[in-house]
């Protein structure tokens, strides 16, 4: 391909002749590939990674064959070990290969690197040859190199192999480390999740083979964009945060941050936007600060928020102006002016930009491409043309791109270039016959043809929309001609916005709500955005409506996602947005449901459903562990409970029970419970409620007041009316076995005991102390065999052999009881005592 290369955009800011190359962009004519060059005995060379096992050089090679980096593989040794380092290109001067690096890294194809003069001869990646050089390895001779918080922590991850006499040096561990380190997560996968299934925890803390396991899912995810992979990354991760609330700090970190870019790479920005927000505010003085503040801008940016956005960003850049983001954020500050169309504050930061950095490859390919759309939504085309010109010589595999190609047509079609505009707009549909962009184009051709002169491009609503097959009436089809053949402007805004309409009063919600939705999405339809809006809410709470009566909660879901940023909170009505709330509570979106709730607390501060608002944010805050949050939420609703609904009362009260038994506070637990089981009204899952109320009891040391509702727990369970999870069941007769045991009743104890595990599905978690009880019940009715049946069961489960020793103790303590027990209860007889 002819290159047209600009080295200095800063000139094609507001001022430059156009000369435009166009025939070149036309006819794309390949370039002679190089045909390499000859290289001396001395060169400099851009190391970008080292490896210990020559096939992952390999594959990284492999992998970025694509990339033209000329790379090629050198061996070394570096305190006795071999070590493989991947280079890029060999330069004649070490400051043209550190300019080379850089260039790299701002592209994003490398995150760091170091400048290496390697000794020949080297490995070819096509014969794979082999070379070892004594000298030790530049990378490894550093001792203090900041590495990026990805690959930093996949280090400190996989932590030192453990080495134990009862485990051995081979350890199953020990090699799922090795897997670990060596990238092979599928591997380490395999034996972590196996060393979990055997509760062999001899060798390490379970806490730390869960860590691995949630890493090696991470990195399986991301390095292959699997979806899959990464929502159970998710889980893990939260797994983690749940149950060891009390992580090491640089545990914790990388937890959090991971969680975070998990998030980010599913594209659920609204959550990974929480979990960087709180990275931020539980580690302020961690060196990653700089990351999360510009990864909170980023979200914001991606959900189309573009005021928090560009305030993220400004932040971002105040206090940290010489971050490897900084760049990254001036340009987006630009972009986010340019899509709330303040467009004089998106010229001056997009100039400000450009003055600091002028020269076009240290500019990334989405901000010359948004700096190129900014300039045609200006109707500055000249500079548009320069600009994505610019772009695909610098980005070559994007030359047949449909939105470059389209753009490109649309900025010569605004520069009075309309011979040339025809050719690239057909060039659109002959590429892409079936997208709104070839429609598109193809009503703009026609609009050309109609008005032979410089033509404006049309509001046009997604033909394939007001095109669908769908039956509709006679009088609302005849538009369509109208939209398609008629060259005046005004109408075609008018048109597509009376259609919908007409779909709208007839009932057709699904195809008013496209037209309105296609319309919305371009950034110039403005003379019927209001009304539109109105019309998309309207559309949108039919839809809602039936699918939340469907149980489709994902599909209520989607229709928030699409329609917020047009007025939903505006215009939606109060049981449409609560049904949304609830759906993306029920999917698991709680950030999204919580943002939901706290908006139209702030809308319908009147009205009569309010109260159930406030209960479900307590609800979703304790769903997420934030218990202080929740317990504020309810303390603020019961301060109007004497004229609350019934429900919402008695649901408010369980739930502040549940928080405070979850802090350990027991007292005010059973408090709560007792005003629940008092209050006469149906209580919605009363088993729960009666369990957690005899646990609580229980735990106080009022051991009858327990017993009595843990049987009103079974009690319910049995009737026909009522369906209790397994869990209550299961928990209620292990409370009434620990009753029988105080009691000294061994026999109906073991009984409770066992029922207590007939309730436990096939292929659930044991359990143990339910185990133990009934065979420490055998050890004391004096049936030695069936207790020592049972304890042996329970040897070797659990971490550090704690059952083991357990029941190594209480055998022992039966014992030295026996023994001693008469020779104690004379001596006491004497004294007294």
């Amino acid at each position: 391909m002819v290159k047209m290369i600009l080295f200095n955009l800063e000139i094609l800011h507001d001022k430059f002749p156009v000369v435009i190359a166009l025939m070149t962009l036309l006819t794309f004519i390949p370039c002679a590939k190089s045909s390499g060059e000859k290289v001396g005995d001395t060169f400099y060379s851009v190391q970008i990674a080292a490896y210990k096992n020559l096939n992952n050089a390999n594959a990284m090679i492999d992998s970025l064959k694509a990339q033209d980096l000329k790379l090629f593989c050198k061996s070394v040794i570096f305190k006795n070990e071999e070590w493989h380092c991947v280079l890029a290109g060999r330069y004649k001067s070490k400051q043209e290969a550190l300019d080379a690096g850089r260039s790299l890294k701002e592209k994003g194809v490398i995150k760091d690197f170091l400048i290496r003069e390697p000794d020949p001869p080297t490995i070819d990646p096509e014969n794979r040859h082999v070379s070892i050089s004594k000298k030790a390895d530049s990378l490894n001779a550093k001792k203090n190199i900041p590495l990026p918080l990805e690959e930093t922590v996949s280090r400190d991850r996989a932590g030192p192999q453990i080495v134990d006499k009862k485990c051995g040096e081979a350890s199953l561990y020990n090699a799922a480390m090795r897997d670990f380190k060596s990238g092979s997560y599928e591997d380490a996968l395999s034996k972590l999740e196996q060393i979990i299934r055997r509760k062999d925890f001899k060798c390490v803390k379970k806490e730390s083979i869960l860590r691995h396991i949630a890493d090696s899912y991470y990195f399986l995810g991301t390095k292959r964009d699997n979806k899959k992979y990464l929502l159970k990354a998710i889980d893990q991760y939260r797994n983690l945060i749940r149950d060891y609330p009390n992580l090491k700090k640089g545990d914790a970190l990388i937890t959090i941050y991971r969680l975070a870019k998990s998030y980010e790479y599913l594209n659920l920005y609204q959550e990974a936007l929480a979990e960087f927000k709180y990275f931020y505010s539980r580690y302020p003085e961690s060196e990653y600060i700089p990351e999360a503040m510009f990864m909170i801008g980023k979200m914001c940016y991606r959900m189309g928020k573009f005021d928090r956005a560009i305030e993220g960003f400004k932040e971002y850049i105040k206090r940290f102006p010489d971050d490897e983001h900084v760049k990254d954020a001036y340009f987006s500050i630009g972009d986010c002016y340019s899509q709330i169309r303040q467009f004089d504050d998106a010229n001056i930061w997009y100039g400000n930009a450009l003055k600091k950095w002028p020269a076009l490859e240290k500019i990334s390919k989405n901000n010359i491409f948004q700096l190129g759309s900014f300039y045609l939504q200006t109707e500055k085309y000249d500079q548009a043309l320069k600009t994505f010109f610019a772009f695909v010589n610098l980005f070559p595999e994007e030359k047949y791109s449909k939105d470059v190609l389209y753009k490109i047509a649309r900025s010569l079609v605004g520069a009075d270039q309309l011979s040339r505009g025809l050719k690239m707009l057909s060039l659109v549909i002959r590429k892409y016959p079936k997208s709104k962009e070839a429609q598109e184009s193809a009503v703009i051709m026609a609009d050309i043809r109609a008005v032979n002169s410089k033509a404006k491009v049309p509001i046009m609503a997604d033909i394939r929309a007001i095109n669908s097959k769908t039956k509709v009436p006679i009088y609302i089809s005849g538009y369509d001609n109208i939209i398609t053949k008629d060259p005046d402007n005004k109408k075609k805004e008018k048109i597509p916005f009376m259609k919908g309409y007409a779909l709208l009063k007839e009932g057709i919600y699904k195809q008013s709500f496209d037209i309105y939705h296609s319309l919305l999405s371009q950034s110039f339809y403005e003379r019927y955005g209001e009304a539109s809006k109105k019309c998309l809410i309207l559309s949108a709470s039919y839809l809602v409506n039936d699918s939340y009566l469907k149980n489709d909660y994902i599909a209520v879901c989607n229709l928030y996602f699409k329609s917020y940023k047009y007025g939903l909170f505006k215009y939606g009505n109060f049981d449409t947005l609560l049904k949304i709330g609830n759906s993306l509570k029920k999917t698991g979106l709680l950030t999204c449901a919580l943002e939901d709730f706290r908006k139209m607390i702030d809308l319908f501060k009147e009205h009569e459903k309010r109260d159930e608002l406030l209960l479900n944010i307590a609800k979703i805050e304790y769903d997420r562990g934030h218990y202080d949050g929740a317990e504020k939420e309810l303390k603020r609703l019961l301060k109007k409970q004497s004229r609350m609904d019934k429900k919402i009362l008695i649901n408010a009260k369980k739930l502040l029970g549940d928080i405070y038994y979850r802090r350990g506070l027991f007292e005010k637990a059973a408090c709560f419970y007792s005003e629940v089981l008092g209050s006469g009204e149906d209580v919605e899952d009363i088993a729960d409620v009666y369990r957690d109320y005899a646990d609580s009891l229980r735990e106080m040391g009022l051991y009858p007041s327990a017993f009595i509702n843990y049987k009103r727990a079974v009690k319910t369970c049995k009737g026909k009316h009522q369906k209790c999870s397994i869990p209550v069941i299961a928990d209620s007769y292990e409370g009434l076995g620990d009753y029988f045991y105080n009691e000294g009743r061994y026999q109906p104890a073991i009984s409770m005991y066992k029922q207590s595990l007939d309730h436990v599905r096939e292929g659930a978690q044991k359990r143990p102390w339910a185990i133990f009880n009934i065979g420490r019940g055998y050890m004391n009715l004096g049936n030695g065999p069936m207790a020592e049946k049972l304890f042996s069961s329970l040897k070797g489960e659990g971490e550090d052999e704690f059952w083991s020793n357990l029941v190594d103790y209480c055998i022992y303590d039966k014992s030295w009881i026996e023994k001693h027990g008469k020779y104690l209860a004379g001596l006491n007889a004497e004294t007294g005592n």
